[in-house]
């Protein structure tokens, strides 16, 4: 699960504007300008000074320039909180967007105690908002929430991701069916604290109610829901796998496969490794099933695909062939 995913999504637009260079230079040059507008009108100038730091953070955070990125977000965070004590109604909105990136930034670095401090207190703010106007805020609460759930798992503490997740599903679904892709993602994220706590049951009916809500989001719209149906699959099969019902694992896999097969089609540089993780599942059913030779040519296909992958982008796939390989020789 991953923190922060609109903040990294912030990030990931820099990025896709396709000049890296060219774009942290231009934030450079604006941050050097606001700089010394700040000097003569702060009041006016150091809004910006500090909107740009977030951007930089982002850009440095997603280049792995760490170090950069924490000093400009501390600057920030800084900056909106002077700013917020002046005038909390209009900045409070904004200590909240510096927080965010700054939780993600440590989340990113695997700092998760720190993390969860920002997101806690982001988590406060959110509800100090939302109090006063619940239409813009409550949103973010749950997200908030559900963001400091990741956090509270990824450090043992399943009792308060559980009640964390809950509270934030409670508040989806007063918000209402627009949020449904929201509440699917939120059970998603209760079924892995479910699994970690040992309550399979819960776990696996989470995971039942997913999928079927990804049925119905990708039955009005197949172009953004599909993927999603394909991973409420392989999750669930998985689950069945692990617990020896593999006549029900490799149906889920068959049809995750027949998903990734047809994205594939339209789009093969996204969705052919979804094609090679789901054929490595169905050989790894068919080896616990005494089926050597139909392993093996699950294995055969999804090691040609992570060759292809490969070409073109072999830090990322060569160790997928590897593996692969590994697998064959070992079969």
């Amino acid at each position: 699960m991953a923190l922060g995913d609109g903040e990294n999504a912030q990030g990931r637009e820099i990025e896709a504007e396709g000049q890296r260079p060219e774009a942290e230079g231009q934030l450079l040059a604006a941050l050097e300008n606001y700089r010394t507008l700040a000097e003569a009108d702060p009041d006016t100038c150091l809004p910006d000074v500090a909107r740009v730091l977030c951007d930089l953070a982002l850009l440095h955070g997603n280049d792995n320039r760490c170090e950069e990125a924490e000093a400009e977000c501390i600057e920030a965070l800084e900056i909106y909180r002077a700013l917020a004590d002046a005038g909390p109604g209009t900045y409070l909105p904004d200590v909240a967007r510096a927080l965010r990136a700054r939780a993600w930034l440590h989340d990113k670095n695997g700092r998760y105690e720190e993390a969860g401090v920002a997101c806690a207190e982001l988590l406060e703010i959110y509800r100090v908002l939302a109090d006063t106007d619940p239409d813009t805020y409550l949103p973010n609460v749950a997200r908030a929430l559900s963001e400091l759930a990741v956090l509270r798992e990824a450090s043992n503490q399943h009792e308060e991701a559980e009640d964390r997740l809950t509270e934030a599903l409670g508040i989806y679904f007063e918000l209402g069916a627009e949020y449904l892709p929201e509440i699917a993602g939120t059970v998603s994220d209760l079924a892995y604290v479910f699994d970690a706590s040992d309550q399979n049951e819960q776990a696996e009916e989470a995971r039942m109610t997913v999928l079927e809500m990804y049925r119905a989001l990708a039955d009005a719209n197949s172009d953004t829901y599909l993927p999603n149906v394909a991973m409420a699959l392989i999750s669930l099969g998985v689950m069945h796998e692990g617990n020896d019902r593999r006549k029900e694992a490799e149906a889920e896999f068959a049809e995750a496969l027949q998903i990734y097969r047809m994205l594939a089609y339209a789009d093969s540089g996204v969705y052919l490794p979804g094609v090679a993780g789901a054929l490595i599942d169905l050989a790894r059913l068919s080896a616990e099933n005494n089926e050597p030779e139909r392993a093996k040519g699950r294995l055969t296909e999804a090691l040609g695909i992570y060759q292809k992958l490969a070409e073109t982008d072999p830090d990322t796939y060569m160790p997928d062939v590897e593996m692969v390989r590994g697998y064959l020789g070992a079969g």
